[in-house]
């Protein structure tokens, strides 16, 4: 409440008192002054609420929508200092957004921005560079795939009339080093990021900064905190561990660059920039060598060492805490040990401590026994000098014991070996890691690099014209090269094109396109990232559609408009090499290959190498080679086998097995030393994993999902089993297994396995689990039939209407063949095979016949023993009906069991007529190119005619559809019946 000094309300006047005299003023006079005081006491009172008293009307340039914003207003500060700004910030999903170009160009950030075009957006500080797409969650930090909170989003402030591209915050702020501090309130406070110099260059560090502990106490480290490099928490070597409770010798030689710790006999040598230690003269190899670091803003400068390295030779225990972001060096827990004077076995020692041994548990008087075994009984201590007490008991017994950080304990030996009681046993120590080699993205590609990792996947070009635009050409006008780095095709009208909506079915990329027509073409450009297009129009509702065939469904791609708005360019881009590794982890050797995305990497075995091969994808590292001295790997090299296909070859000692491993952007091969059966070309017992209690093997399905475009086995379980396997993963010691993923799907657990080529399956139930042996078809299968739902994609075959439903033949034909066929084949007891031409509306080809040359050759490369087409019949006459089967005399050679193409249609067409119902129509001999050029036994089916309504409602009908796939599968088990495989 406001109060006014000297004002009384008293019958609707307003009486002032001023020394005593009483003056009556007009009331309504009064009020207006009154009023007039609280506006100018509120216009004057200061602005730091970030609750708007009235919401901010807003336009979303991504979305083209109008939207009140209601929320907290932001106010940043920098270093302390408020940052002007003509907008607030908004809060969207508890993330705060700001104007970039203010808060972080303009003001003292000072980070470079720049805006290409309309929606690519680049800034950069010190060495981190960051690109950003509006509308786009995914971010690009110095050339590494990132994931925003929010998307940026461009945004106009209707009261300001200003537009403004508004950036996530926090993301922004930290992933350039600087620190972000959110009142809750109203501000957001940025403070500047940490600039060190090491290995000779200036850094601006966007690591987490941490700090360290010491039994709990925090340790005081100057201005250089702990710091994170390649994995490895880095400390400050003096003040950690000399200047503290720790107390060990420190010095630090800047000619030699050596570094030195002592503590209790125990020597650490260390030098800047070498990832070779010595512990006591033996040499280890660490993750991260020690750096000589310098605060650019204090100039304090320091050694700092690997924390975890240090404390655990100096006898320290070491964890790191994520969520405080402190290295916890504790003192190790002295539970039953004899430290340092404590009593051993309950007797007294006599406060003294006999070189760290209790003998026999007694009072040893004060005496310094110098480790030896008095009485000839066991020490039953720590051999605190690193000695082991000559391994033996009075009993002349083993000790039979293992490494405890260097503590002989019960007779253990201090070297980290198990000599089993004695000193000279076999070392069965664990090889430490190494890095081989890593080669990195090459400069000259960073810009490719970026474009093809920033490119947007456009939904939507330009807006709807009145005008019907003719496309008069759709050309190839850069194909996909080391140069290029990326492949673009253009579609020229003769007008302005009006909106142009782009999707993807499968590997189908389908534009969409808006008053206009094109003259229907199928054509082969010669393109690499796309095999083809095919284009129509639909007169009646104006548009056209022009599908273009991806090699990989997965490609990215950008579609712009020309100023005229006359050329439409599609620009396709590849995949990317952008690292290559190798060294030793965890006792296992290893070449690691990074990518923009999934690698379709094909595995190829043989003596004394393995060459893995990636196709469309550029050479991001260059042509490279190295000698290795591990023990598997002898040499790795790569190279280009043209612009877009790299081979890494791997020269390897024998006797070791390998394992693939693989996620969204990595392919990894490990090799272990052991027999190498079950492995590469031999794929018995090629992949294993675990069931729950709950989960019988009755319980498990599996799912053939071999297609043109990728290799794929399903394993089905039901209910939610994520959290399980996480915990068990699935195994698998297969070249030929590129990548194994565990997810559920529909209310089950799917184990989808994607092998490099085509794989037979079979699984085996074992004492802890499931084991799946893959294998060529040819010699996992008795039966194999490949069977093709005719048409499908653009080719919708017969097209005709019932009860005012539009019936089109490649839907019969997908139901019949595929819906309603599957689980005659599927079931338990089949003894036939099958692989599908296709199981949606999705085509190899646009090309009708390159697609329909495809499928006939397919039938060899599945190793299908007979192949049948199922097609519907159709006829400018309505009454033409019944069933007829064709077949080619120009693939008509018997197979080794007897069996003719001609012979297989005789025989479906007597069981098909005869359990339908359908009139027989006879054996036809033509030249159907799936059947002439078909390599083993083939037929296609014409079911019935579309034409004629009684067989289009029967065609039509479920019922029927069952009954017919029913018999085609009855038929395919006697012709195998009469003439069998022999496999």
């Amino acid at each position: 409440m406001i109060k006014f000094k000297n004002l009384n309300f008293k019958n609707n006047k307003i009486q002032y008192n001023d020394r005593g005299k009483n003056k009556h003023i007009d009331f309504w006079k009064s009020r207006l002054t009154y009023i007039m005081a609280v506006v100018i006491l509120i216009c004057f009172m200061p602005v730091t609420s970030a609750k708007a008293a009235a919401g901010l009307s807003l336009y979303n340039y991504q979305t083209k929508q109008d939207f009140t914003y209601n929320g907290n207003q932001v106010v940043y500060t920098y270093n302390g200092k408020k940052i002007p700004s003509k907008v607030p910030g908004i809060i969207i999903d508890g993330t705060s957004m700001a104007s970039v170009k203010e808060i972080f160009a303009d003001s003292g950030i000072q980070m470079a921005y720049k805006l290409q075009g309309e929606d690519k957006l680049t800034l950069s500080y010190g060495k981190t560079v960051m690109a950003m797409t509006l509308g786009s969650k995914t971010v690009l930090v110095n050339g590494k795939t990132v994931t925003a909170p929010l998307a940026p989003v461009k945004v106009k402030f209707k009261a300001q009339n200003t537009s403004k591209i508004l950036v996530p915050a926090r993301f922004v702020a930290e992933s350039f080093g600087f620190s972000y501090q959110w009142d809750g309130i109203s501000t957001a406070g940025i403070t500047g990021a940490l600039g060190l110099n090491y290995n000779g260059s200036d850094i601006n560090y966007t690591g987490t900064q941490g700090k360290v502990s010491i039994d709990g106490k925090t340790v005081k480290s100057g201005s250089i905190p702990v710091i994170i490099v390649d994995d490895t928490a880095l400390l400050p070597g003096w003040s950690v561990f000399a200047d503290s409770s720790i107390k060990a010798g420190f010095s630090y030689n800047k000619k030699t660059n050596e570094v030195i710790l002592k503590k209790n006999g125990t020597v650490i040598k260390l030098t800047i920039g070498n990832k070779t230690a010595y512990v006591n003269g033996k040499a280890s190899v660490l993750d991260t060598p020690p750096l000589y670091v310098t605060n650019l803003s204090s100039k304090e400068a320091c050694v700092m060492v690997p924390g975890s390295f240090i404390a655990a030779n100096l006898g320290y225990d070491y964890s790191w805490n994520s969520g405080t972001k402190t290295s916890q060096i504790t003192t190790k827990s002295n539970s039953g040990k004899n430290n340092s004077g404590q009593n051993n076995n309950g007797q007294d020692n006599s406060g003294q401590n006999n070189s760290g041994q209790n003998n026999n548990g007694q009072n040893n008087n004060g005496q310094n026994n110098s480790g030896q075994n008095n009485n000839g009984q066991s020490n039953n201590g720590q051999n605190n000098s690193g000695k082991n007490n000559n391994g033996q008991n009075s009993n002349g017994q083993s000790n039979n014991g293992q490494n405890n950080n260097g503590q002989n304990n019960n007779g253990q030996n201090s070297n980290g070996d198990n000599n089993n009681g004695n000193q000279s046993g076999t070392d069965n120590t664990t090889l430490p890691d190494t890095d081989l080699f890593l080669w990195e993205l090459l400069p000259q590609l960073s810009d490719g690099y970026m474009a093809a990792s920033n490119a947007a996947n456009t939904k939507e070009v330009s807006q709807d014209g009145g005008i019907l635009s003719n496309i008069q050409s759709i050309n190839l006008d850069q194909v996909l090269n080391g140069t290029s780095q990326k492949e673009v095709y253009t579609i020229k009208a003769a007008a302005p094109l009006s909106k142009t909506t782009i999707n993807t079915e499968g590997n189908l990329l389908k534009l969409h396109i808006n008053n206009s027509y094109v003259y229907a073409a199928s054509n082969n450009l010669g393109g690499v990232l796309a095999g083809g297009y095919n284009a129509v129009s639909n007169t009646i509702e104006n548009y056209s559609e022009i599908s273009f065939q991806l090699i990989n469904a997965d490609t990215k791609y950008e579609a712009a408009l020309s100023d005229d708005k006359c050329t439409l360019t599609l620009t396709l881009y590849p995949n990317y090499i952008n690292s290559v590794a190798a060294g030793r982890k965890n006792g296992e050797e290893f070449v690691k290959i990074t990518g923009l995305k999934v690698m379709p990497v094909t595995v190829t075995e043989s003596t004394g190498s393995i060459v893995l091969q990636v196709p469309y994808s550029i050479n991001g590292v260059g042509n490279n080679s190295s000698a290795s001295s591990l023990d598997c790997i002898k040499a790795v090299n790569i190279a280009n086998v043209n612009d877009y296909t790299t081979n890494i070859t791997i020269n390897k000692a024998s006797g070791y097995s390998y394992r693939v491993e693989q996620d969204q952007n990595s392919y990894t091969i490990l090799f272990t030393k052991g027999d190498t059966s079950g492995n590469g070309g031999n794929t018995q017992s090629a992949l294993q994993f675990k069931l729950p209690q709950e989960v019988n093997y009755s319980d498990v399905t599996t799912e053939d999902r071999y297609r043109f475009d990728r290799n794929q086995i399903a394993i089905l379980l039901p209910g939610d089993l994520t959290d399980f396997y996480n915990s068990n993963p699935v195994t698998f010691s297969s070249g030929v297994v590129q990548n194994v993923s565990v997810n559920y799907v529909n209310n089950q657990t799917e184990i989808l396995i994607e092998t490099s080529k085509l794989q037979g399956f079979r699984l085996a139930k074992t004492k802890s689990g499931v084991s799946v042996t893959l294998g060529d078809p040819r010699e996992m299968y008795k039966n194999i039939v490949l069977l093709d739902p005719g048409h499908g994609s653009n080719r919708a075959g017969a097209t005709r209407t019932l009860n005012g439903k539009k019936i089109m033949e490649k839907d019969l034909a997908l139901a019949i063949l595929y819906e309603k066929a599957q689980k005659y084949f599927n079931a338990p007891d089949s003894p036939i095979k099958v692989y599908y031409t296709r199981n949606g509306d999705e085509t190899k080809y646009s090309d009708y016949y390159k697609e329909l040359y495809d499928r006939a050759a397919r039938a060899k490369s599945v190793g299908a023993d007979l192949y049948v087409s199922l097609h519907m019949n159709s006829s400018t006459a309505t009454s033409p009906k019944g069933t007829e089967i064709h077949y080619s005399s120009k693939n008509n050679k018997a197979n080794a069991s007897g069996l003719t193409s001609r012979k297989m249609a005789e025989m479906f067409l007597n069981n098909l007529t005869a359990n339908l119902g359908t009139i027989n129509r006879g054996v036809k001999d033509g030249g159907i190119i799936v059947v002439k050029e078909n390599t083993v036994p083939a037929v296609l089916i014409e079911l019935g005619f579309m034409s004629n309504k009684e067989e289009l409602t029967l065609l039509n009908d479920p019922d029927f559809q069952d009954r017919a796939a029913k018999s085609i599968y009855d038929t395919l088990c006697q012709v195998f019946a009469a003439y069998p495989t022999g496999r």
